[in-house]
């Protein structure tokens, strides 16, 4: 029974193993504001802890961010007059990963980063090259965003529409088009494919159907004025950033219930970002299994009978 049981340990080790690393962590938020003198990018977590931070006034203000799936912070400074620089999670400045800055910004499941500048929307590799992607946006785009289809996003301000490309950079048109959509600033798609865009003049949130038709006006009740950023977590909470008088970030959930993060202390403007959260990966789920069958069986084996030997239909 002792050599049983020791032989059942390393298996019940591997299998916690698995298990704990498929587990998924919680995102982080980054959010920039600057004020009289300074400018900076704060990390939160999801309830609006502070747990970091970086001064960026000598290199600007951080007008459009977004993370990749290794947790590398990418900014935007300046909006247009500035460059795009890399943090890695602990904010070392990895220098410039882009010459120009753009608008915008979003990763695509490929790890490509897309912008745009003018009426153009651009791809840039991991290694920092830059392709156009598309020219003829209808105006020009200030927000991006991809369903899970790979499909693009992107607000124009200047013509109230969000346009929609498909993976390749082919223009399917006009996504959403309503009276109320104002100057919208900032996109975001949940993950059962519903459209959220934030507008400067109705103040407000407009939630559309994964068809392009509009659904209703989210939380409208409950906003904050102002806002200037938006971002989304894997559960449907929503978090928005309004430049109001007190420049609060506030999280709702699914169904427009709303819960102040910040309150105060921010700097005017600002943009926000978060951290993706990767589904457990299937190695992981997959040695589990594996696994969970291997402990299973040393849980369960027997004291093999000798005679089995000559007849080995009998062995375990």
């Amino acid at each position: 029974m002792r050599t049983l049981v020791n032989r059942f340990r390393p298996a019940a080790v591997l299998l916690a193993f698995a298990i704990a690393s498929s587990v998924r962590a919680e995102p982080f938020l980054y959010l920039s504001d600057n004020g009289i003198g300074f400018s900076r990018i704060q990390k939160l977590d999801t309830n609006g802890a502070a747990i970091d931070s970086i001064t960026t006034t000598a290199t600007g203000f951080a007008t459009s961010m977004a993370v990749d799936t290794s947790g590398n912070l990418y900014a935007a400074f300046n909006f247009t007059s500035g460059t795009i620089h890399k943090y890695t999670p602990t904010f070392t400045d990895l220098g410039v990963f882009y010459t120009n800055s753009l608008a915008g910004l979003a990763f695509d499941r490929a790890g490509y980063l897309y912008g745009a500048a003018g009426n153009s929307i651009y791809k840039i590799s991991p290694a920092g090259v830059s392709t156009l992607f598309a020219s003829d946006t209808n105006g020009q785009p200030v927000a991006l965003a991809f369903d899970n289809a790979g499909n693009l996003y992107a607000a124009n301000s200047s013509t109230h529409s969000v346009q929609k490309f498909s993976t390749n950079g082919v223009d399917l048109g006009i996504f959403a088009d309503t009276g109320g959509l104002a100057h919208p600033n900032d996109l975001v798609i949940d993950g059962s494919g519903y459209l959220y865009v934030s507008t400067a003049d109705a103040q407000t949130v407009l939630k559309f159907k994964p068809d392009g038709s509009y659904d209703s006006d989210f939380a409208a009740a409950n906003m904050i004025s102002a806002p200037t950023s938006m971002e989304i977590d894997g559960g449907g909470n929503l978090y928005l950033q309004g430049q109001d008088t007190h420049h609060t970030v506030a999280r709702f959930t699914a169904d427009g219930q709303r819960q102040y993060l910040v309150t105060g202390g921010l700097g005017s403007s600002g943009a926000l970002a978060i951290t993706p959260v990767p589904e457990p990966s299937v190695f992981a789920l997959g040695t589990t299994g594996l696994l969970a069958a291997a402990a299973m069986r040393w849980r369960n084996r027997r004291p093999v009978d000798p005679c089995a030997i000559l007849n080995p239909g009998k062995l375990l």
